[in-house]
């Protein structure tokens, strides 16, 4: 961007403060209690309209600059204000904040069934004291159904429910995935799991009726796929790909497209959009002829694109498109000069207002940077080459958007998924006519009547189609070298890969010889912080006694060789959450799995009672609390059954750490104040972190 051509891009240079500033607010949320925020902005206001009065007096067309540094000072200042107002537990009203018996909440989300249960965000705006009284309070909460519950909740229910919610809690385990991170970026804090008969329906209905009939709309759909297309996984791709509902599709499938780079074609977002777009201006091409012709036919097109929005329950990626193409479109239509950039600054910057802590989500992130390197890279790949053939050109003019797309998300895409998929070209140029035409197909059979014979047939084309696109993909996934895995980066690696991108961005731009060393410098640094990192694993070794709520894990890492000890299975959903991650940020490459019923030493073993001796430590596994134990020997005592209050009050203090798991009927509280109290070392498993120990040896 050239700062002579500054005024043609107003949006960006006015989103660029104000993103940093609601990102200083999330980052530092300390900053909410201080007053400075208020009155720097006040001050800016002031100024500039001091500045604007006393315009020629003070001569301050001489410094143009000023006005420009006022306002990202504003913006900056209004960024930090904005979030601090929007994060929900900030407020003195947040039903957290009142000591209640029972809540009345608001059903806000289209409650998913996956796993016999149902998941629903409710909002809370009433909480009941032991008094009886009635207050007004604000806040989200998270809930868990089973689905075997006889009173069915649907999208604008209120309900009274109990209130005995709990904190989200922290990840336990080294590399864990940070759901409660996740969820406060939602604004969600808290969550219980609901009985079925532990809630009353108040009233039904009560919410926005626009999204229920699109949230009921969609489910009706979803049902038509389900209908005649009888392979699950290819009706829940139709589901997704079309409708974006993605509540049944299955670990395995979101892997395979992950993994082959592809997983953009599952989240309905722009490209979808984009589709849409296409037919609907072939349609209607011959009625621009004239104003009003023009202006009608804008107005339709801009109807279809928000229809299509309501058939996918109002996703919010395609809400973000659909803005940003109405914005074009209106701007084309009265004949205006329209800047896709400017006009997609636009688009984030209201999201934001509405919004600011949608700046920490994922896709909002991807969606949003990737079709900012379409508009801005992709023409510069796509000049560097040039074909006489008009099919080789229309391939290299889908690759070099691919490349585009690619290039500018890879820092955010690895630092997300720690993956970077090798044959992401191949993919996307394999499924980019059938994902097209399974779109095109699924919207047809969506609006046919369910009765026609020939919508039972074009549901059969629907699902071979999607079937021999999963089987295409599963190949490229399992072809060698698909793709770069266990990739952790740190901070400092990740701002470095940002700077690797943009330098080569920069060098599509400009290739001189400042840019090769200043390129070829900081991605010998990037190189060298991997080559560090690794020779610090290679070199260290530590034990881990993983936090788990009801399984035992111990993993004892010498370099990048692992050998842990666990009841749980490899595929199993707690191993793939809590003790993987872990095995991938070390970059392991050797691991040896044991049970803990296997004997570890040549130590006295008995059935109940099982020795350890691993980098320098001695274990005593106990499948029960035994008294008189000799613990005097050991440095840990791990209990991997649930021990009782009674037995948590016999121990006494020792050298050894104590690694327990309470029966569900002892007060967590009343556990840790035994242990505090006697001065015992502990760790609770499934609620303290989990313990890591360097090596001793």
């Amino acid at each position: 961007m050239k700062a002579s051509h500054k005024d043609a891009y107003p949006f960006v240079l006015l989103l660029a403060p104000f993103a940093a500033g609601i990102l200083f607010a999330i980052k530092l949320p300390v900053i909410h209690e201080h007053i400075w925020p208020a009155w720097l902005c006040f001050t800016c206001v002031s100024l500039f309209i001091s500045l604007n009065i006393f315009y020629r007096r003070l001569r301050v067309y001489k410094h143009a600059w000023l006005g420009s540094a006022l306002a990202a000072v504003f913006l900056f200042t209004a960024g930090i204000m904005l979030t601090g107002h929007s994060i929900a537990i900030n407020r003195a009203d947040h039903f957290s904040k009142i000591n209640a018996t029972a809540l009345v909440v608001r059903v806000i989300t289209e409650p998913i069934h996956k796993n016999a249960n149902i998941r629903f965000t409710a909002v809370v705006y009433q909480a009941v004291t032991n008094k009886g009284q009635s207050k007004v309070v604000s806040g989200n909460l998270s809930i868990m159904l089973s689905d075997k519950s006889r009173q069915a909740v649907n999208y604008g229910d209120v309900l009274i429910v109990p209130a005995n919610y709990k904190d989200i809690s922290p990840p336990l385990n080294p590399a864990e995935f940070n759901y409660r991170q996740y969820m406060s970026h939602k604004n969600i804090y808290h969550q219980f799991y609901l009985s079925p008969g532990g809630y009353i329906v108040a009233r039904k209905n009560t919410g926005n009726t626009l999204v229920a009939y699109a949230q009921g709309l969609r489910k009706r759909l979803v049902d038509k796929f389900n209908a005649n297309i009888h392979d699950k996984q290819a009706a829940a791709i139709a589901s997704t790909l079309i409708l974006g509902y993605n509540a049944e599709l299955s670990n395995d499938v979101l892997q395979t497209y992950s993994r082959t780079g592809t997983i953009h074609v599952l989240s309905v977002s722009g490209a979808h959009v984009g589709l849409i777009y296409l037919v609907l201006a072939l349609v209607f091409a011959r009625f621009n002829s004239g104003t009003r012709s023009r202006i009608i036919t804008t107005l339709v097109i801009i109807a279809c694109i928000w229809g299509y929005a309501l058939l996918t329950g109002f996703s919010p990626p395609v809400c973000r498109a659909g803005m940003m193409l109405s914005f074009i479109l209106i701007g084309r239509c009265f004949a205006r000069r329209i800047n896709q950039l400017n006009i997609l600054a636009l688009s984030a910057f209201i999201s934001l207002l509405v919004d600011p802590l949608l700046i920490t989500d994922v896709g909002f992130q991807l969606s949003y940077i990737a079709v900012a390197g379409l508009i801005v890279i992709q023409p510069l790949i796509y000049q560097k080459f040039s074909f006489k053939n008009k099919l080789a050109d229309k391939l290299w003019l889908v690759s070099s958007a691919s490349i585009a797309a690619q290039l500018v998300t890879l820092p955010l895409s690895v630092w997300y998924f720690h993956q970077v998929p090798l044959y992401f070209l191949i993919s996307n140029l394999i499924i980019l006519i059938p994902s097209a035409v399974i779109m095109y197909a699924g919207i047809l059979y969506l609006l046919m009547p369910q009765t026609w014979l020939v919508t039972k047939y074009l549901g059969f084309i629907l699902e071979k189609m999607i079937i021999w696109i999963n089987r295409t993909l599963s190949t490229i996934e399992h072809a060698p070298f698909s793709v770069i895995d266990k990739i952790w980066l740190t901070p400092v690696q990740f701002a470095l890969a940002v700077m690797v991108a943009t330098c080569l961005v920069y060098c599509l731009y400009k290739f001189n010889r400042v840019t090769l060393i200043v390129s070829v410098s900081i991605v010998t640094i990037f190189a060298a912080t991997f080559i560090w990192q690794s020779t610090r694993l290679h070199k260290s070794s530590e034990l881990v006694f993983f936090s788990l709520r009801s399984n035992t894990a111990i993993a004892a890492r010498s370099g990048k060789r692992v050998t842990l000890i666990t009841d749980l299975e490899q595929n199993s959903k707690a191993f793939q959450y809590s003790i993987k991650p872990y095995l991938d940020s070390c970059g392991v490459e050797s691991l040896n799995l044991k049970s803990p019923n296997e004997s570890h030493s040549t130590n006295h073993i008995t059935p109940n009672k099982r020795s350890l001796d691993v980098l320098g430590y001695r274990i005593l596994l106990l499948d029960n609390y035994q008294p008189n134990i000799d613990v005097d020997t050991y440095n840990f005592i791990y209990i991997t059954n649930k021990i009782r209050l009674i037995d948590v009050n016999s121990l006494t203090a020792n050298k050894a750490m104590w690694i327990l798991r309470p029966d569900r009927f002892a007060d967590q509280d009343s556990v840790n104040n035994l242990l505090n109290n006697n001065d015992i070392k502990y760790m609770i498993n499934g609620s303290n972190k989990a313990l890591q120990m360097p090596s001793k040896q």
